[in-house]
């Protein structure tokens, strides 16, 4: 493996533990982007199955992708490094490690990395409102995980996209990892990213989640394996992105909170520019939810229920799902008014 700096095992040692803190973490790494992605996706294609692709290329394109996130609070390069990481964490769990394939995991490291490229700071609402030329172009269809996927997959396989050269002068030809494969790989990688990146839109949870749920009814009934089929592998595998990209609930409590401020930040700055623009206003960023109380509605309708069914399937979640609860019950006492507080 190409070492990076002189701090990469830092960074390998902090793969394997849901306890990870991004910003400690990157005070002491500065490429910690770059190390993240060399020894999740880059690493794989080390392996024969996946020896077709140009590891040089690669790395140049985890390069392009961390130039392509931008300095929002909270969806940028350091909220990426995040779902990487726990992407990583999850898949060496034991009810993971070795079911599935080589290629499903690369897709799912690259997913991680792409997930979030080039987002604005605001959401879907936003974009239609102002009917913004983002929403225009995927016709309000995931319009954020749609740009995310396909100007990320362009670079890959080297088509015209948003921006065609970076900071550190490398063109599209320099990060099309994929150009020089053949048509039937570049189109199933094309598949499998595309769909687990277009699967973290929250507007499709209820769908996904619905699904999931019933694999693993349907699984315990018959007593069979939740990866026999690569439908049910790549069902499984968008409940992993899914988690990891709520990772900020179930991390250490300073970085919890941290993500928690961070997310409330971005929310607000929406509010201030859809004020300015006389849109209607995200009631999230309005300034009349204290942070708690946001938190508090979120764990139970989204995050709770998840890692609940996720550690009924796959016992080694309970871990993650116990911080989780933990965290959310901090929130929650935070929320008690005084009057009603224990003496």
């Amino acid at each position: 493996m190409t070492r990076l700096g002189s701090s990469i095992q830092v960074a390998r040692e902090a793969l394997v533990t849901h306890a990870f803190n991004v910003f400690e973490q990157v005070r002491e790494i500065p490429d910690l982007f770059e190390q993240v992605f060399e020894q999740t996706a880059v690493f794989l294609v080390q392996l024969p199955q996946l020896n077709i692709i140009d590891e040089g290329k690669l790395r140049k394109f985890g390069r392009y992708i961390h130039e392509g996130y931008k300095d929002n609070p909270y969806h940028n390069s350091l909220h990426a490094i995040d779902v990487m990481q726990t992407v990583h964490f999850l898949l060496n769990l034991p009810c993971f490690l070795g079911y599935f394939t080589v290629l499903e995991q690369f897709s799912i490291s690259i997913a991680a990395a792409i997930h979030d490229y080039r987002h604005p700071g605001r959401n879907t609402d936003f974009l239609r409102n102002s009917m913004d030329a983002l929403y225009v172009s995927f016709n309000g269809i995931s319009p954020l995980e749609s740009m995310h996927s396909a100007n990320s997959l362009s670079a890959a396989l080297g088509l015209a996209c948003e921006r065609t050269e970076n900071k550190t002068g490398n063109d599209k030809d320099d990060v099309a990892w994929l150009v020089e494969t053949p048509m039937d790989f570049k189109q199933q990688v094309h598949r499998c990213i595309s769909q687990l990146v277009l699967a973290t839109d929250m507007s499709k949870h209820v769908e996904i989640f619905s699904s999931f749920k019933d694999l693993v009814s349907t699984k315990k009934s018959e007593a069979t394996s939740m990866f026999s089929t690569e439908q049910d592998r790549l069902l499984v595998l968008k409940m992993i992105l899914k988690l990891a990209d709520l990772s900020n609930t179930f991390r250490p409590w300073t970085a919890c909170h941290e993500w928690a401020q961070r997310l409330q930040q971005e929310f607000m700055e929406q509010a201030a520019q859809e004020r300015s623009l006389g849109l209607p206003v995200f009631k999230l960023g309005d300034g009349t939810m204290p942070l708690e109380k946001l938190q508090t509605s979120f764990y139970p309708m989204f995050v709770l229920p998840m890692l609940s069914t996720l550690s009924g399937a796959f016992e080694e979640v309970s871990a993650i799902r116990d911080v989780a609860l933990s965290n959310y019950q901090r929130w929650a006492s935070s929320c008690v008014p005084r009057s009603e507080e224990q003496p």
